[in-house]
């Protein structure tokens, strides 16, 4: 597992995706920073990371899809298959890494209401419940995102489900209250964008805890199920 985690790594290193994916994770940052923070003169670092969730939404699929498809391209699929470990470990290596990578923008996150510190006055108890909603928010979107990328084996189909559904979530969040209430409060409770609302008042909700942690151990869990027969197919 170690050893398809460094290899994970280097693959990243040498991926025009990943390097798209942070380039625009950090350009979205920096046009939010503007936006709320320069020119509304806003100290509230919450209010970036309610958008910045969905940037973040929108970009993982390009990580999580194009980490499978590499390992399935000719000689490449066939040497994997060949490697002297499980399938389940080899996934397990891979959703390690995708998820040290999510670690590491969350840890640059953890900076900048420090920075933000030094021109106004931030309230750093839900600005960093908000940065920890985040990272619960993304490795709930990182696992869903890595099934379907295994689920779907073709790349243009596992990146089109995978934006429809993110899609889909984002227009339940924004749309639910239009709905009668008993279905409307349903939807918002179930679609993880919603949910996110109380971290961004700085409110430790257990419900929207249990979701994230729930369907983070869910999809992983059916991905390490699935995994023996999906991918050496």
């Amino acid at each position: 597992m170690i050893a398809v985690f460094h290899r994970q790594w280097k693959s990243f290193a040498h991926s025009f995706y990943f390097y798209g994916f942070l380039t625009a994770f950090f350009f979205g940052l920096g046009a939010l920073i503007t936006i709320f923070h320069v020119s509304f003169q806003y100290a509230n670092f919450e209010y970036t990371l309610s958008y910045l969730t969905i940037v973040l939404a929108l970009l993982l699929p390009l990580m999580t899809v194009f980490s499978f498809h590499e390992e399935r391209r000719g000689d490449e699929a066939r040497f994997v298959q060949m490697l002297p470990i499980s399938a389940r470990n080899f996934l397990c290596g891979k959703l390690l890494a995708m998820l040290t990578v999510l670690l590491l923008l969350t840890v640059f996150l953890l900076l900048i209401p420090i920075f933000l510190g030094l021109w106004g006055t931030v309230y750093y108890p839900s600005a960093y419940m908000a940065i920890f909603g985040f990272l619960l928010c993304g490795a709930a979107i990182l696992s869903l995102d890595s099934f379907l990328a295994l689920i779907f084996k073709n790349f243009w189909v596992a990146l089109g489900v995978s934006y429809a559904v993110t899609g889909a979530m984002v227009v339940i969040s924004y749309f639910s209250s239009a709905l009668p209430m008993p279905w409307g409060r349903l939807l918002a409770k179930l679609s993880l964008f919603s949910t996110y609302a109380p971290f961004v008042f700085g409110i430790v909700d257990l419900y929207a805890i249990g979701l994230y942690l729930s369907v983070s151990v869910l999809f992983a869990a059916l991905s390490l199920l699935l995994a023996r027969k999906l991918w050496r197919e």
